[in-house]
């Protein structure tokens, strides 16, 4: 299974949480 098929698999809202955690944990990174 690769990444292209769990994005797929995934529901909207499910990827708009990821999506969301992700700009989280990336904009805790640049602070530091």
């Amino acid at each position: 299974m690769n990444l292209d098929e769990i994005i797929n698999s995934m529901t909207p809202e499910v990827y708009q949480r990821l999506s969301t955690a992700v700009e989280l944990v990336s904009g805790r990174m640049a602070w530091r």
